[in-house]
């Protein structure tokens, strides 16, 4: 973390507020203060005590305001694992001290295994799977474990700056060369790269449990049942009735964004004809006319431009998709923005547009906070808690959703609770008899297996998203996949993903026909087992 830490001039540092000294010089915070930015520049470059890393904080010339800026750097500091590191060091210290256990602990900074994976061309890809996790684990397992710093722990004499921090516990880098000659560091090198190649392999059904050297690496996953969770995104939309049908209203907050994909839709839906849904086009056509005529005058200019617009058929009908920059932005450069249409041409600039984005579907109906005439106001999206499985008398598999609205604390009870008229209720919408079989119920991330007829393709393989064969059903094996939500009741149809790696995709099979669906588990060595003689839980803790 001393790569984000300074020592800085209190009225210095009240000047500069949350921006980045770029920005603090740029926006002229500092004047009369001090140096000028190129002068701090040259200061910090050739400052040779300022590692690298802090240099190029110091010196970062982004806009951290943008969004997309602002992401970057939340998500390389979400890996930093150096704060983390020292809070579960010193957690695990005081444990073995207070309980007089003669226990000495180590924690290895992310930088080990990066170096460590280069040094045997075994380069990470954390969207290939999950596997890299294990393998991660084995080596700073093995860097202690086999003994590879060890003499360098043990040596008083040697300067720790690069190597090991006594502070702190952390290893900082490796050894030089000389220890990767040892012939059982080859050995487990040849031993990790084999375990990591035959697993990828083996979950990609590329070979056969058989064949492999090392039984494959098992997986984990952390299930959540807890009832007290979130119940809805915080996101709050507005409705509107259009023809006896609630719509979502959803806002564009700047039609002149370049790269908004609400934009590129907003242009596309013009130049389509389908742009009925945006209420400018029904309340005020006027304005909307001058917007669509920009839109298509543009389109006319640069239609033979690949760069700018490709065309494609579809069902005999034209399809034009924009594929470079919002011609909405190249207007505001050049003319400034749009203004709303009036006889003296002096109408508001605009902005923002609103649109009906989709069908009404699971929300809460926050309406009554608010002081609103013929809509609603909403929260989208109601989380489920659980799926409860079925199988009916007519041999099919249906479910039950519970969402977090339907569980409720029973304070004198102690216990959360699910009405049981509801409950029944549900069953009989979803033609569940009460003669029909439970199976089980299924929380995100738990585990399903489904087994399908014989020469039905996998739910997942290779050939899902990544180009490889397809996988079929013999009619005996049970795909195991994890449940994330179920999609639509009516047509028995769920969520999933693999469980082994990461899927772009949506996989969303439908189980009503299915020969056999079960409910897995894994311990915590990822050890796959069923789970057996469940029971329907109306109240729990």
């Amino acid at each position: 973390m001393k790569n984000n830490k300074v020592l800085a001039l209190h009225s210095e540092n009240q000047v500069k507020g949350n921006l980045t000294p770029f920005m603090a010089y740029a926006a002229n915070k500092f004047n009369g203060m001090g140096c000028s930015y190129p002068e701090f520049k040259t200061n910090v470059l050739s400052n040779k005590n300022i590692p690298y890393k802090k240099k190029l904080n110091l010196l970062n010339e982004e806009n951290i305001t943008k969004e997309e800026v602002a992401k970057k750097f939340i998500n390389r500091n979400l890996v930093d694992t150096s704060y983390a590191c020292r809070v579960v060091l010193n957690t695990l210290s005081d444990y073995f001290k207070d309980n007089e256990i003669d226990t000495k602990v180590h924690t290895i900074n992310g930088r080990v295994t990066d170096l460590f994976r280069k040094k045997i061309h075994l380069e990470k890809d954390r969207d290939e799977n999950y596997l890299h996790h294990a393998v991660d684990a084995l080596i700073v397992a093995s860097v202690k474990k086999m003994n590879l710093l060890n003499g360098y722990l043990a040596r008083k004499e040697h300067d720790f700056n690069d190597l090991y921090n006594e502070e702190t516990g952390e290893i900082i880098t490796i050894p030089d060369d000389k220890v990767f000659y040892d012939e059982r560091y080859i050995q487990y090198i040849v031993n990790l790269k084999t375990l990591f190649e035959e697993s990828s392999n083996y979950y990609d059904h590329v070979i056969d449990k058989e064949n492999m050297r090392f039984n494959p690496i098992k997986i984990s996953h952390k299930v959540n049942t807890k009832p007290n969770r979130q119940i809805a995104d915080e996101t709050i939309y507005s409705t509107r009735n259009v023809d006896g049908t609630d719509y979502l209203i959803e806002k564009i907050p700047n039609i002149y964004d370049p790269k908004d994909k609400k934009c590129i839709r907003l242009v596309q839906d013009i130049l389509n004809g389908e742009d009925e849904k945006y209420l400018m086009a029904k309340h005020d056509s006027q304005t909307f006319d001058l917007i669509r005529d920009i839109v298509k005058y543009h389109y006319e200019q640069f239609k033979s431009d690949s760069k700018m617009y490709k065309v494609t058929k579809k069902k005999g009908e034209e399809i034009i998709t924009l594929v470079g920059e919002n011609p909405l932005t190249k207007y505001k450069e050049e003319n400034g923005t749009i203004h709303k249409y009036s006889k003296k041409g002096n109408g508001p600039e605009i902005i923002s547009m609103k649109y009906e984005s989709e069908k009404l579907g699971n929300h809460l109906d926050i309406s009554s906070n608010y002081q609103t005439n013929n809509k609603k106001v909403i929260l989208k999206q109601i989380k489920p808690y659980r799926t409860d499985f079925y199988q009916c008398e007519d041999g099919k598999f249906r479910f039950v959703t519970v969402r977090y609205t339907n569980v409720s604390y029973h304070k004198a009870k102690g216990m959360y609770v699910i009405d049981e008229q509801w409950y029944k209720q549900e069953k009989i919408n979803k033609k569940i008899k009460e003669t029909d079989k439970f199976l089980f119920s299924m929380h995100r991330d738990e585990l399903i297996g489904i087994k399908k007829k014989e020469g039905n393709s996998y739910i997942y393989d290779l050939s899902t998203e990544k180009g490889g064969d397809k996988y079929y059903y013999d009619g005996n094996s049970v795909e195991v996949l994890k449940f994330t939500a179920s999609n639509n009741e009516t047509t028995g149809t769920i969520e999933v993903k693999p469980i082994y790696t990461y899927c772009k995709k949506q996989l969303m099979p439908t189980v009503a026909s299915s020969l056999e669906i079960k409910k897995y588990a894994t311990d915590v060595l990822g050890n796959l087992y069923e789970v057996k003689d469940n029971k329907l839980k109306l109240e729990f803790k």
